[in-house]
């Protein structure tokens, strides 16, 4: 019997991305994001979800590094459209098993389907965080783990790599 994964599709700045849907806990539009002074470009700003702040994380930074929009997320919904969506995304850091929550930032959610894992292809290169690339018959898709993509984060602001 073939193992399967139920994975959530989605696009990230124009890539087409999965992520194991146990990690994501909700997709909501994306409500107003509040700017935060001298943290790196993956940390687009703040949301506040049920009343507590909660980190949008904009993994197309890594992904894509150089292709920075001009506007922001906090801007007026129809110049965000390349962020219309955030899944609240959350599991346990990779090192210390500390749990950690975060909002995506993505463009659109597709579909959730259980994946074969003989669709699984090894991930080339970097950013870590990216743990295989799936390919079905739509094409290849970057399959983001999301602890690692969470630690990714919190590595960066910890070593201070700012946005220019």
């Amino acid at each position: 019997m073939i193992e399967s994964f139920d994975l959530l599709f989605f696009s990230m700045r124009g890539r087409r991305c999965a992520v194991d849907v146990a990690s994501v806990r909700q997709v909501i539009a994306t409500p107003p994001v509040t700017p935060v002074p001298l943290v790196p470009a993956l940390i687009r700003g703040a949301i506040s979800f049920h009343g507590s702040p909660l980190a949008v994380l904009d993994l197309g930074v890594e992904l894509l590094p150089g292709s920075l929009e001009a506007s922001g997320l906090n801007a007026d919904p129809a110049a965000r459209s390349a962020h219309d969506y955030v899944m609240i995304i959350e599991g346990n850091l990779p090192d210390d098993g500390i749990f950690a929550r975060a909002a995506l930032s993505v463009e659109k959610v597709m579909r959730v389907v259980p994946v074969p894992a003989n669709l699984f292809r090894p991930a080339v290169g970097p950013p870590a965080f990216v743990s295989a690339t799936v390919v079905d018959s739509e094409g290849p898709a970057l399959l983001i783990d999301v602890p690692l993509a969470l630690a990714a984060a919190l590595n960066t602001t910890r070593q201070g790599k700012h946005a220019a």
